[in-house]
This record gives structure tokens, C-alpha cells and sequence, in this order.
């Protein structure tokens, strides 16, 4: 037996490297859209990536089999090469299910890595045995067992880049994973030819003898190469339409939202100029739902709710979710008022019809607001506006009422009542304070609470702080409003103190306004001394806004409040610009991250990262992490995994006044 010589082309070689690196790519672009899938497109995904990897793996051996020639003509055995693509597909798919259903840890993606490297090897093998040729092929086992060391190797190096590394989901790891992984196919592949000892009996041709590589494997392997381009485009077009349903659709109910309604009211409205309507719902007392059936049942009441108003509008009408539980109408046709009205009455009739929550009936009430183009407006803004103060004058009003806009009434007569009413309020004891407890994770306690005012009004009834907190700004009264607050805060936080109450700190917003006047410090510290309270018993809350036109002197007032130990946090971050300026600037003691972001950190994988960014992020800047809007027991492990700091939400307490708040901590155990 004599030993064949074997000669590489190497622009060929290059290529099945490229090739590599891209199937890779696209394998792990189709892998990132499993982990953000449903169930259902869970599984097609998933199948997708393995077919993507096995196609890669395939790809990069016979690319690399055209590249190597020997003196002897050497044909494949199409069926063989067509069956090789299962295994590496089928070890793939096992690899990736592995990642999808265990918790990743270093032994979960080493089996997957030995998986995928397994496959590449077999892959390998297979391909090997559909060479036909006059010579024998003989195996050196070290650079085999080297060749499936390698590929298990570099497979979990990407896999550890991907997962561990990759926290942000940047577009720069994968391509560093792809690289790894490509070149570690091209390297088993590589190292398994040189494992392999071509021979034969007698004479072979002269070395400069060159035989051509069968057509159809040539064809084979660009129609392998195409599919691997349309999984590439698959994605691409996926990540469009994901982008496009992000901008303008609600996640809860698929329904278009407010950027969509706008873009459609104000293209028609450009092009065509018709009169159309425009009719604002908002679900009564919809926080009740929540509270009494938890705010899961009360997400499934709101796609019931959404359900039953798509059946009620006709076919040319665009239902829309534009925030929280307020929905909006359009119809581009012509009605009158009186159309309008008993139209959305007779809506409203049938949107009352009893639902069903935990086996109980559950009637719902809706106001309305409406208006029509031209009468009231020819932009979406001009139109939402309008409908906007109808609904918000049914909602005042006695809610469960239709409202057609009328410039005459609505315009402002509501906030000139309330701004008149804020003072006489105060004086009249109106306003009183509840406290929302933070509980702290590492701790296992809870010692500080956020103040929040509230207002009962005899005249208004309850007015939430979302429609009398920027009345008062507007009008002047919040510094007012916020000295009120922060003086009962601290005579009630003194009250405890001496009592040893467990509470040792409160927090307490400050409008942007007065936290950047030069009394603030002033005031605040004249407070305490009143009450003879301590700084580090209080905490003051600022927001973006209250610092982004002047940031300078808001670190000029957080250095003298933090010299009296009064600690400073930046709350709602995440909502405004989030400048990380502002973190390396200002100097804070904690961070809170908005409820936005924590409504779907245990149901949507770019959520949790999103979220675990945040926190690592204030850990860089040593700052105490605090989350808002906790609602659910799956949302508070998710964040404890985390390592956030502290918890604040409904699922640990509601809102209490300083009574319930007493009886609260008799009753509280620790999660």
C-alpha cells in the first residue's frame, strides 16, 4: 500500500471558513428567537436552528471536500451525502433543546457543547464514508479523539460567550460566538482529514494529474449554501416584522396602540380630509379588578374586554389600546353627534354584559369620550385631545356616562375648578398620606416606605395624583403641597421613631420645580429639626426631568442635603433620556427602576435582561437597586435571581395609611 499525496486549494479552504462563521451566525440569530417565542413558534424556531446548524456543519465539510484533491478520481454517493445533514441536525436540535429546557449552567452548556461537537464529528464521519474511489482510507485515533475534544471545546466557548457573557443580547457577541464556532467546524473538519490516511496498491497517477469534483455535488452544495441565505433572510424579515408589532401593537392584547391610531388618523386625515370619529373608552374602576382578582385575572378581563369591542365595531374601524385600560375608537365615516352618541351607547350596553373571573360574574362600566373631524380638530393630537377631556369630564362626573366634546364646557373648566379647590383643601384636611413598604431582599425586612399623598374631596371625590399632581405644578401650589407632605411625613415618622418602630426611613418625591429652588435645602432641614428627626430617616425621590435642564445645581443641592445624612434616589429611571451622566454625575444613593420594566422580567426574556442590565449597571456605580410595580410572586423571584436590592409593589403591599400601616407589620413575614 502506498500513501496518496493531498493537495488544498486554498481560496476553497477560506471559503468553507466564511461559510462557517455565516451558518453559524444564522444559527445563532435563529437560536436568540427561541428563547422569545410562544410555545408553538417555540418548536418551529427551534427546528429552524438545528437545520441552520446541521446545513453549516454540512456545508463546511464538503466545501472543504472540494477543496481537497488527491491523484485519483474520487466520486460521492449522493444518498450518503444527503443522509449526513441528519445527524448533525439531530445532535444540534438535542443541543439546543437542552439549553431551552434546563436552567444554563457551565454543565448544561458543556452537554450541549459535546452535543453539537458530536454532531460535527459525526457529520464528519459520515461524510467520509460517501467517498467512492480506488483507495482505503485508514485513521490515526489520537487526532480523531483531538478532532471531538476540539469541537466540544470551541462549541462550549460559544455557548459561554452567548449566554454568560452576552448579558445585553448585543449583535457584537454573536458575531465573536459565530467566529469561534465557524472556525472550530472548519478546524474539526480539518484536523479529521488530516487524521485520514488515503492509500492504494500499486501505481497512481503523477501528482499533476487533476480531477474535477462530481457536478452534482457542486449543485448540492450551492442549493445548501442558498437555504442557509434564506434562514439568513428569514430571520432579517422576522426581526422587521418583531420591531414593526413593537412600535405599533399592544403586547397584552395584539391590538394596534397609540403611535399606530396617530399614524392612521393623521395619514387619512392628510390625504383624504373626510370627517371622521374618534371615540375614547376607559374601563371604570378597573384598579378594583385588579385588586380584588389579582392583576393576572385582571390581564385576562382586558384581552375579554378587547375581544368583545373587536366583535362590536364594524370592519372598516380600528380598535386600538392606547394605555392602561383606555381604549380607543375610530370609525372614518360620517356621524353626527347624535349618531355618534347612541352609536357608542349602544357599545357601551353590550360592553356591560357580565364576564367571567375565577368562576364569578363580573359586570364592567366604561366612560366615553367623543369627538369628530372636522368639528373638533384636523391633526390626531387635536381629535385625542378632545376626547380626552370629554371622557375625563364623564369620568369626573359620575363615570359610566357618554360624553360628545364640547369646547364650551370642557376646555380646562375642570382643572380651573380643581387648581381653586387646592388650598381650601389643604386647609380642610382633604389631603392625607399613605406608605407603600419596600421590602429588602438581602435583609429580609422591610425599613423604609415611600409617602404618597392622596386626595378624598368632597366636591370631586377621589382625584388621583395623576390629574391633581400636574394641576398643582402648573398652577404653583405643588412646593406647597410638597412641604404639607413632607412636614406630615416627618411628624408621623418621629411618632414611630419613638415608638421603635420597625420603619427607619421614609421617602418623599420632590417635584422637579422644588428641587431645584435654593429653599429646598432649607425647608427640609428646618423640618427635621423641627421634629428633632434624624436625615438618615428620610429619603427624597427626584425624577429625570427635575434634573435634566440644570444638572449642575441638582449636584450642587444632593452634596448639601447628603452632609445632614438625608439620601437621595433617582426614581422612575429608565423612563426619560436614562443619560448615564446622571449616574456618573449625580450623587445618589439608589436607583429605581420603572414598573414598565418590570411588568413582563419573568415572562419575556428581553425584559429580564433588560432589567438585570439596570441593576448591574447601578451595582457599577455602587448604588442601592430598588424595583416599582411588583405585582406577581413570579416577578418577585425573577428580580430576587437578580440580585435587586429592594422590592416595592402591590404583591408585597398596597399603599397604606399610617393605622393600616401599624397593622400591616404585626402581620408581615418575610418572602
Amino acid at each position: 500500500m502506498k500513501p496518496l499525496p493531498e493537495f488544498y486549494q486554498s481560496n476553497i479552504v477560506l471559503l468553507s471558513i466564511i461559510i462557517g462563521v455565516f451558518g453559524s451566525f444564522v444559527s445563532i440569530s435563529l437560536n436568540d428567537r427561541i428563547t422569545s417565542s410562544n410555545k408553538k413558534k417555540k418548536n418551529v424556531w427551534m427546528f429552524l436552528a438545528s437545520l441552520s446548524m446541521g446545513l453549516t456543519i454540512w456545508s463546511v465539510h464538503f466545501i472543504g471536500m472540494l477543496a481537497f484533491s488527491l491523484p485519483v478520481y474520487v466520486e460521492y454517493e449522493i444518498g450518503l451525502v444527503l443522509l449526513a445533514v441528519l445527524p448533525a441536525a439531530g445532535a444540534s436540535g438535542i443541543a439546543l433543546y437542552t439549553l431551552h429546557n434546563r436552567k444554563i449552567k457551565p454543565k448544561t452548556m458543556l452537554s450541549a457543547g459535546f452535543l453539537i461537537g458530536l454532531s460535527i464529528v459525526a457529520m464528519h464521519c459520515l461524510g467520509m464514508s460517501a467517498m467512492k474511489m480506488n483507495a482505503s482510507i485508514s485513521y490515526r485515533p489520537s487526532l480523531i479523539l483531538l478532532s471531538v475534544v476540539t469541537a466540544t471545546l470551541i462549541s462550549y466557548a460559544s455557548l459561554y460567550i452567548l449566554y454568560v457573557l452576552n448579558k445585553k443580547k448585543e449583535t457584537f457577541y454573536r458575531f465573536i460566538a459565530s467566529i469561534l464556532l465557524g472556525l472550530g467546524i472548519a478546524s474539526v473538519h480539518y484536523i479529521g482529514m488530516k487524521a485520514a490516511n488515503f492509500s492504494m496498491m500499486g501505481h497512481f497517477p503523477s501528482s499533476g494529474q487533476l480531477f474535477e469534483q462530481p457536478l452534482s455535488l457542486i449543485l448540492l452544495i450551492l442549493f445548501v449554501v442558498g437555504l442557509l441565505f434564506i434562514f439568513f433572510l428569514t430571520v432579517a424579515i422576522f426581526d422587521q416584522q418583531t420591531a414593526t408589532r413593537l412600535a405599533y401593537y399592544d403586547d397584552l392584547t395584539d391590538l394596534p396602540n397609540r403611535r399606530k391610531l396617530q399614524v392612521t388618523v393623521d395619514s387619512y386625515l392628510r390625504e383624504r380630509k373626510k370627517p371622521l370619529l374618534l371615540i375614547m373608552m376607559d374601563i371604570d374602576n378597573f384598579m378594583w379588578i385588579n385588586e380584588t382578582f389579582g392583576f393576572m385575572n385582571g390581564n385576562l378581563l382586558m384581552r375579554a374586554l378587547s375581544q368583545r369591542l373587536e366583535q362590536l365595531i364594524p370592519p372598516n374601524g380600528l380598535l386600538s389600546r392606547v394605555e392602561g385600560n383606555k381604549f380607543t375608537i375610530l370609525l372614518m365615516e360620517t356621524y353626527t353627534e347624535k349618531e355618534a352618541f347612541e352609536l357608542t351607547r349602544s357599545w357601551l350596553k353590550k360592553l356591560a354584559a357580565p364576564f367571567v373571573i375565577s368562576n364569578y360574574p363580573v359586570t364592567v362600566t366604561a366612560s366615553a369620550g367623543i369627538s369628530l373631524a372636522p368639528a373638533h380638530g384636523y391633526t390626531f393630537e387635536q381629535l385625542n385631545a378632545a376626547a380626552e377631556k370629554a371622557l375625563y369630564f364623564a369620568k369626573t362626573n359620575g363615570k359610566n356616562q357618554l360624553v360628545v366634546y364640547n369646547p364650551a364646557v370642557h376646555d380646562n373648566e375642570k382643572e380651573r375648578q380643581i387648581a381653586m379647590s387646592f388650598r381650601e383643601a389643604l386647609q380642610n384636611n382633604e389631603f392625607y398620606l399613605c406608605y407603600q413598604p419596600k421590602y429588602n431582599v438581602k435583609e429580609k425586612r422591610i425599613s423604609c416606605a415611600e409617602v404618597l399623598v392622596r386626595w378624598n374631596s368632597p366636591e370631586f371625590g377621589f382625584v388621583p395624583p395623576s390629574i391633581f399632581i400636574p394641576i398643582a405644578e402648573k398652577n404653583g401650589f405643588i412646593t406647597e403641597l410638597t412641604e404639607w407632605t413632607l412636614n406630615e411625613a416627618c411628624r408621623q415618622m418621629k411618632e414611630w421613631r419613638n415608638k421603635s418602630h420597625p420603619l427607619e426611613k421614609i421617602a418623599v418625591n420632590i417635584s422637579a420645580p422644588m428641587f431645584l429652588s435654593h429653599a429646598l435645602h432649607q425647608t427640609v432641614t428646618g423640618i427635621l429639626r423641627k421634629y428633632r428627626l434624624d436625615g438618615r430617616h428620610l429619603e427624597l425621590e427626584i425624577t429625570e426631568t427635575s434634573i435634566m435642564e440644570n444638572l449642575d445645581t441638582a449636584v450642587k443641592v444632593i452634596k448639601r442635603l447628603q452632609a445632614d445624612h438625608i439620601s437621595i434616589a433617582l426614581d422612575d429611571f429608565g423612563t426619560g433620556v436614562s443619560s448615564l451622566t446622571y449616574l456618573k454625575k449625580l450623587p445618589i444613593h439608589s436607583l429605581k427602576i420603572d414598573k414598565s420594566f418590570i411588568d413582563d422580567v419573568h415572562t419575556s426574556p428581553e425584559g429580564k435582561a433588560l432589567v438585570e442590565m439596570i441593576i448591574h449597571l447601578a451595582k457599577l456605580f455602587h448604588l442601592h437597586v430598588v424595583a416599582e410595580g411588583v405585582e406577581t410572586e413570579e416577578q418577585l423571584q425573577t428580580l430576587i435571581s437578580l440580585k435587586c436590592d429592594e422590592i416595592q409593589g402591590y404583591h408585597i403591599s398596597k399603599p397604606l395609611q399610617a393605622h393600616e400601616l401599624d397593622e400591616f407589620f404585626k402581620a408581615f413575614t418575610a418572602v
